[in-house]
């Protein structure tokens, strides 16, 4: 059989596609459109998910639903789709196997459509400053309801994307950042 890298046929891709990620291992089950075009932060995802195994803890209405803006987790499970869902092309159909609480989870995701957005690092600077208010306000949501790990993970985050703009930011706000980070971090521990 032949294969090309311009014009791969289901057959080959399937074949040779097998992703692995530090989180997760995916296989594909059928070949999306626009090779390379993924969905990123802060886009909105529609999608299907079936459970294919999952441990007796995880109830099917566990998992995130359709649509998702990706970057907002409220748990693992919606970190974990995010995640998968971020390596998809539109109308691809992939099979997913994580590790949770110690357990082989294993969902099959089918990527209906997304918003076509560009990568964060790309968006004006006020652009990333909103998203990573809308992060530190999510954070600040999840506070409230007492969910202090996936707080701090969007605290974490606002903080990382926003320090990395680093043509864009003061030294003196970026150096109070940091210094914010590691309070927010003692804090913690």
């Amino acid at each position: 059989m032949e294969y090309s890298i311009d014009h791969p046929t289901e057959e080959s891709v399937k074949m040779f596609i097998r992703a692995h990620d530090d989180l997760f291992q995916k296989q594909l089950v059928s070949v999306g459109r626009e090779l390379y075009v993924t969905p990123v932060e802060n886009a909105s995802c529609e999608f299907e998910l079936e459970p294919i195994q999952r441990p007796d803890n995880v109830s099917k209405s566990s998992f995130p639903t359709s649509p998702l803006k990706l970057g907002f987790h409220r748990d693992s499970l919606t970190y974990f789709v995010s995640r998968a869902l971020q390596s998809m092309n539109v109308s691809e159909k992939a099979r997913f196997s994580f590790q949770y609480e110690s357990k082989l989870l294993l969902i099959e995701l089918h990527l209906i459509s997304f918003d076509l957005k560009e990568d964060v690092f790309q968006w004006p600077k006020e652009d990333r400053l909103s998203f990573c208010m809308a992060l530190k306000n999510f954070g600040n949501d999840l506070f409230k309801e007492k969910n202090f790990m996936w707080a701090f993970h969007h605290y974490h985050r606002s903080l990382l994307f926003y320090t990395s703009a680093s043509d864009d930011v003061d030294e003196k706000l970026k150096d109070l950042k940091k210094k914010s980070f590691f309070a927010i971090i003692s804090y913690f521990f």
